[in-house]
């Protein structure tokens, strides 16, 4: 792809200060736990909790959680089975946790909201489906994932302007 002045391309990596998916562990479901998430849950632009969701204990989710937080402005993009669907984290929702089937992603170098729009572009899509493994059911892996080339302007002003456009 051709260069734009003022635009650079950088891998995933490369702009996030975390990258990772949820639990691979196993857990014990608890009544009136910690919301315990999947890919099901995360839809464009919402994150569903509902009442008969996994629920896992506090001591699972602390154990889950020990070097890292959700917090407001992580990207959270389903990575098995349906890829591609993601939700910009408010900050305002209440605790919880995911399951492998979803990454976190946070950016340090370009502005959450234009991160968020960039990702469900077509062209970061296609990086994804491109990534995908074949299996019986599709994955990303994080190496994979954080490969994938993110196209930004280098201003903040115009990451935010491209962001309020498109939401």
């Amino acid at each position: 792809m051709n260069a734009i002045e003022g635009w650079e391309s950088r891998p995933l990596a490369d702009i996030c200060s975390l990258l990772k998916d949820g639990s691979h562990g196993t857990h014990q479901d608890v009544v009136g736990g910690v919301p315990f998430l999947s890919a099901k849950d995360v839809r464009d632009c919402s994150l569903q909790i509902p009442e008969d969701c996994r629920r896992i204990s506090m001591a699972d989710y602390t154990s889950i959680h020990k070097s890292y937080e959700i917090e407001r402005g992580d990207i959270l993009l389903t990575i098995v089975g349906t890829i591609g669907r993601s939700y910009l984290a408010s900050g305002t929702e209440p605790r919880f946790s995911i399951q492998r089937s979803v990454g976190v992603i946070r950016s340090a170098q370009v502005q959450a909201k234009y991160l968020y729009q960039y990702i469900r572009s077509e062209p970061f899509q296609a990086s994804l489906r491109d990534a995908t493994n074949a299996s019986a059911q599709g994955g990303v892996y994080l190496g994979s994932l954080a490969r994938c080339s993110v196209r930004f302007p280098t201003t903040i002003g115009q990451q935010t302007k491209i962001a309020e456009v498109l939401s």
